[in-house]
């Protein structure tokens, strides 16, 4: 048989060759017919309406193939996934979507799109030493790379706003479903697809503006990883070769890094740290390389910027604070350069190392908290652990030093402090007179534990209240070292609030 000729006549007759796979017009309507349905129910009593696996395969020659019910199966599980954390590719006809673990690795749509307004806003830093007869404006004209392509979402949604783009991928199944897609989104004009390892390619690529690396967080046996050193690949090996080949670079690595210790390990390159939440969960821990920076510039200001960003749906207004001025995330300087995103956020950012080492204000009285707000900050926050400038940015002191729970501020900041805010009803100790008024025509409500000799489980046992509700009781210590509960009604911050009866400045 001629593989080529056979190739030929699938492709002339519409349908499309990815793998080996041959993918017509009745693959597509099969896939869309049952996006929805449950994939073990659909594993077990499916009918696919062709003959699965036509086609030979041997070592020397591998001839198209109809879809067997795996590949359906992974197509429509990836497509689910994606609805949910890729809703413009979910929406996107005729994408492909690898197995589960990358669908699960992979960004979400929030995510990616702002990691493409963060490279859009150093290239911004390097457009003065542009040609002045080059008239496209930054974010059309820079190169970019992404060494460990993966899925490709990230990649896609910067190579968008680049003049040209390199995806590599030491996967070869990857980098043939990615090809695909990237047709499919508009962009194959731009791009350049590689199958081949990081370190390889980035031996013998041209020079560009930004390089973005995010190494596999497994080791050859499939153990997690979780210092630099031990991903693959070992960005402190490469150091030397990206300062040759970028400008930037932008690590994408795990949440439960080190900053601090991830910062001294990349000296004296690593000028900002973004630690990304997307809708309350930590995700992501950039961390931004300025391959020009000289141990000089490290020992004057270790840091530059620790940015903390909270990406939320659509129905919440973005917001950032920078010392303490509030803006529109479309309107902020930084991330001018490409508009509006369709993901929205809050941002708190520290810069420099004197507002990182601000010291926490406590608050000494521990009476008259009824009627007060409580701030919890959110994931990013509590990752970066500015509490000192967060407190100081929006006027607030800690219950204490480590409980890292906040009193104060006025109303109108519920809508643009990184935090969930609440308004205390009543606090109270652990005497079983106080436990039954803390309840009283309390039947549910959640349960934070911090700084306290407690766990969720067992309070919520010994409190004996069901889980949900508006409400949240919180065991914590205050500044006297008193074990207390507060119990406190959450804000809702697209809600307005009447100041009534609460013990708070307004206004």
């Amino acid at each position: 048989m001629n593989v080529d000729n056979t190739k030929s006549e699938h492709l002339k007759a519409g349908a499309t060759i990815v793998d080996n796979v041959i993918v017509n017009s009745t693959v597509w309507k099969y896939l869309d017919d049952h996006a929805d349905d449950d994939i073990d129910s659909l594993a077990l009593h499916a009918k696919l309406p062709w003959k699965q696996g036509t086609g030979e395969s041997n070592a020397a020659v591998k001839t198209p193939r109809c879809p067997d019910l795996a590949w359906v199966l992974q197509q429509i599980s990836g497509r689910q996934i994606a609805t949910r954390k890729l809703p413009s590719w979910a929406a996107t006809p005729h994408l492909l979507y690898p197995s589960r673990v990358p669908m699960e690795q992979c960004s979400s749509q929030q995510a990616a799109e702002y990691k493409a307004h963060l490279v859009c806003t150093l290239v911004g830093q390097l457009s003065d030493a542009r040609n002045a007869t080059d008239t496209r404006n930054a974010s059309e004209s820079f190169t970019f790379a992404d060494l460990t392509g993966g899925f490709g979402v990230d990649f896609a949604t910067i190579a968008q706003k680049a003049h040209h783009a390199y995806y590599v991928e030491r996967n070869e199944q990857l980098c043939t479903i990615v090809s695909h897609n990237l047709q499919q989104l508009g962009i194959s004009d731009r791009v350049e697809v590689h199958h081949r390892n990081a370190k390889d390619f980035l031996a013998a690529m041209p020079a560009v503006d930004v390089i973005m690396l995010d190494p596999a967080r497994r080791d050859a046996h499939g153990n997690r990883t979780y210092a630099l050193a031990d991903c693959e690949p070992n960005v402190l090996n490469l150091l030397e070769n990206l300062a040759q080949k970028a400008h930037f670079v932008l690590l994408k690595l795990s949440p439960m890094l080190d900053w601090h210790k991830t910062v001294d390990d990349l000296a004296p390159f690593a000028t900002e740290v973004h630690i990304v939440s997307v809708k309350g969960e930590c995700k992501e821990l950039l961390v931004v390389l300025d391959m020009r920076r000289t141990t000089h510039d490290y020992q004057r200001e270790h840091l530059d910027r620790l940015v903390c960003a909270d990406l939320t749906d659509q129905s919440q207004q973005p917001l950032t604070r920078e010392g303490g001025t509030c803006q529109q995330f479309a309107q902020k300087a930084d991330f001018a350069l490409t508009g509006s995103p369709s993901s929205f956020a809050r941002i708190f950012t520290v810069k420099g190392s004197t507002q990182m080492k601000t010291v926490t204000p406590v608050r000494k009285q521990t009476d008259n908290l009824e009627g007060q707000l409580l701030w919890e900050p959110n994931a990013s926050v509590m990752k970066a652990g500015c509490f000192g400038a967060f407190a100081q940015a929006f006027s607030l002191e800690a219950l204490e030093e480590n409980s890292h729970l906040f009193v104060g501020g006025r109303l109108e900041i519920a809508s643009t402090i990184p935090a969930k805010g609440f308004v205390i009803e009543q606090v109270s100790g652990f005497a079983k007179k106080d436990l039954r008024q803390l309840t009283s025509q309390l039947t549910h409500a959640n349960i934070v534990v911090r700084n306290a000799p407690f766990t969720p489980v067992s309070l919520r046992k010994k409190l004996k209240l069901k889980d949900g509700s508006d409400i949240t009781v919180f065991a914590t210590t205050n500044a006297h070292g008193e074990h207390v509960l507060i119990r406190a009604k959450r804000i809702a911050s697209s809600e307005p609030l009447v100041s009534d009866n609460l013990n708070i400045p307004w206004g």
